[in-house]
């Protein structure tokens, strides 16, 4: 997860310096900050790539209605005997038929992706009995979502450091050219947006269960009475709203007025101050005395 917050706030930072640069607004700084935050993403991304594909493969040993789940995958086998090896690219579950009405797929695709191998068998819905088995809509289009988001980084933190191996990453080329901006500011929310549905994912995708195979999650339901659940629930609630639209509205303000590039640096010299708010502040030291105490 902590990759993952990581990729958020370098793609939260790259889309801030991307707005800047689109309103030509210290553009040349902001082009000089993105630089290295392109070159930081080239190895964040690809990192949050492999690990997903890695808890892929726990979560088909550890949670396999979950992963069947997330793949809308019905049938262990085919009619004929061999393992169904096919990934569904997009299909339309339909849960209490246990099967898809209309799916899309791509042979050995997900044997590849959950046993590494051509023919590998991957435990589908029908192993499993149905008051064991989660809903399938949320946990296979959520799980899309958020695998479609993170290539869509990974291509934009390719595209940067491609325009920089060209030497068109400057603000003049960019804006000359401005879909590359314009994604990236739009990037700023995948992170988000890929956070929020892995979530969805997690947590539709195991139920019924709080702790898989040990306690169902009819059996975790608080004791609480009506009155005080909803209380406590609406509460947390409307909390969380205001933190996340106080947060919001102080970024907002923060981006919109920009950085303060007039105002001296404090305890910097008038020969060491720079016209536009830079120079290096040299801090000033005070000697210590001691007065006598009456």
């Amino acid at each position: 997860m902590w990759v993952a917050t990581v990729e958020l706030a370098l793609f939260f930072f790259a889309a801030v310096s991307a707005w800047f640069i689109l309103k030509n607004r210290h553009a040349d700084l902001f082009t000089k900050l993105l630089k290295p935050t392109l070159l930081a993403l080239i190895i964040i991304t690809p990192l949050q790539i492999f690990i997903g594909d890695e808890l892929g493969r726990e979560v088909a040993h550890d949670q396999p209605t979950s992963l069947a789940a997330m793949e809308g995958h019905f049938h262990t086998y085919l009619p004929n005997g061999k393992p169904n090896t096919s990934w569904n690219l997009i299909a339309i579950p339909d849960v209490s038929a246990g099967k898809n009405l209309f799916s899309i797929q791509i042979p050995h695709v997900l044997s590849l992706l959950e046993t590494h191998t051509w023919d590998g068998v991957v435990t589908g819905m029908d192993h499993f009995a149905p008051n064991d088995r989660p809903n399938v809509w949320v946990p296979f289009y959520a799980f899309r979502v958020m695998v479609t988001i993170g290539f869509f980084l990974f291509f934009m933190a390719l595209w940067g450091n491609w325009l920089r191996l060209r030497g068109k990453l400057t603000a003049e080329h960019l804006r000359k050219n401005p879909l590359f901006l314009r994604l990236l500011v739009f990037s700023g929310f995948l992170p988000y947006l890929a956070v929020w549905t892995g979530w969805w994912t997690r947590e539709i995708g195991r139920q019924p269960w709080v702790v898989y195979n040990l306690m169902r999650t009819w059996q975790g339901v608080s004791h609480m009475g009506v009155t005080a659940e909803s209380f406590w629930l609406i509460g947390y609630i409307i909390f969380e709203l205001m933190v996340w639209g106080g947060a919001w509205y102080f970024f907002t303000r923060v981006i919109q007025k920009g950085p303060d590039m007039t105002s001296p640096v404090i305890g910097a010299s008038d020969h060491d101050a720079h016209p536009s708010g830079g120079g290096i502040a040299k801090p000033t030291f005070a000697k210590p005395t001691m007065n006598k105490l009456d």
